[in-house]
């Protein structure tokens, strides 16, 4: 290379880092999101991997440019938020309505969906499937402990509106095992609202405002996969962890994998990884 090659080089390379550093904070660090992604998908080299993060980079640059709520968040938790889309292996897909980036109290939380967290589980391979459903008081509804058998006659509102209005007794799940076999968790209205109380967003706007009945059926859903799961894998534990701390469930009593949930890292002990460069 000449010396005005080198010049040249050397001027476009100043040129890059210009517009670079005209980028707003909140796109700089999805732009370092992308590459971090890259490496929990497989690595820089591994086009792939570089393919996966692209189409996720897509998805969350899109996301922030049509939020200005979002845009405003604390840098590192934009970058954590991002990067934890790799680690769970869900998508931001919009379509898909598996997570969600959500602003909370000036940070942006990765927000993990009811079908996002039964993806998890159907993954995990320990379930087959896993449903939940809502008990209204206008229903039958009968749960046998003793002989594990559930009778639910449901009753379908007309509207919306009615539907919203309908008294809640509590929310349970059926999970089918690979062996065959059937399990039950129920859990009383008043209990599931502990949960919310202990939540970190409760507000007007919440998720919980919003997604009433996502929010109710994916705490029971959390419950329930407690008793289920013996070696969660590493994408399940830190959607737990996610969770958990996004919606204060970590006092609830737990059995010894619910510990491991609580206990999962967010970010991996090699911070030099997620470092903003």
């Amino acid at each position: 290379m000449n010396k005005l090659q080198k010049e040249e080089k050397a001027i476009i390379e100043q040129q890059v880092k210009a517009v670079q550093n005209m980028k707003p904070v909140w796109r700089k660090q999805v732009d370092s999101g992308f590459h971090q992604m890259t490496k929990v998908y497989g690595g820089e080299e591994n086009e792939k991997a570089k393919q996966k993060a692209m189409i996720e980079y897509g998805f969350a640059k899109n996301i922030f440019r049509n939020n200005s709520s979002l845009q405003k968040c604390d840098p590192v938790s934009i970058l954590e938020s991002v990067v934890n889309i790799a680690r769970t292996s869900l998508s931001l897909n919009p379509a898909l309505r598996l997570a969600y980036l959500i602003p909370r109290k000036g940070k942006c939380t990765l927000d993990i969906s009811y079908m996002g967290m039964i993806k998890l589980l159907r993954d995990s391979g320990a379930i087959k499937h896993i449903e939940a459903y809502i008990v209204f008081d206008d229903e039958d509804f009968d749960h046998d402990i003793t002989n594990n058998q559930m009778i639910h006659k449901p009753v379908y509102a007309k509207s919306e509106d009615e539907h919203m209005k309908r008294q809640i007794l509590g929310c349970y799940t059926r999970a089918e095992l690979p062996s065959g076999y059937v399990s039950y968790c129920f859990m009383p209205l008043w209990e599931i609202m502990k949960v919310k109380k202990e939540s970190k967003n409760t507000g007007e706007n919440s998720v919980w405002n919003k997604w009433r009945d996502e929010m109710i059926k994916k705490t029971v859903i959390k419950r329930h996969t407690k008793t289920l799961i013996a070696e969660p894998s590493p994408e399940l534990m830190v959607a737990m962890s996610i969770e958990n701390d996004n919606n204060g469930l970590k006092n609830i009593p737990n059995s010894k994998i619910s510990q491991a949930f609580d206990n999962a890292i967010l970010i991996d002990s090699n911070e030099k990884d997620y470092e903003i460069k």
